[in-house]
């Protein structure tokens, strides 16, 4: 399920680059793939972690998949940019 989720998300990702969607567009479509953890503060934590490379947060039940969810949205969004890069070139 995990590597179907990760293949979904790398399409809608290039999809929305060749439609010339925005940034703030691509991360709005990342986070909806994460509901309804978006909506926990932890989600925000492991997002603001992973993009500071921090990983000092052990939460456990619900709000630890909030926070691994916050921080695979956040190495999503570092892929987008990184992929947007490649075809402003």
């Amino acid at each position: 399920m995990a590597e179907r989720h990760r293949c979904q998300i790398e399409i809608m990702i290039d999809e929305m680059i060749a439609a010339g969607k925005s940034e703030q567009d691509i991360l709005t479509a990342i986070c909806k793939q994460y509901e309804p953890y978006h909506l926990f503060p932890e989600f925000g934590e492991g997002f603001v972690d992973y993009q500071a490379r921090r990983r000092d947060k052990n939460y456990d039940g619900v709000a630890g998949q909030a926070y691994d969810r916050g921080a695979n949205a956040a190495m999503w969004l570092w892929q987008a940019q990184q992929r947007m890069k490649l075809a402003a070139k």
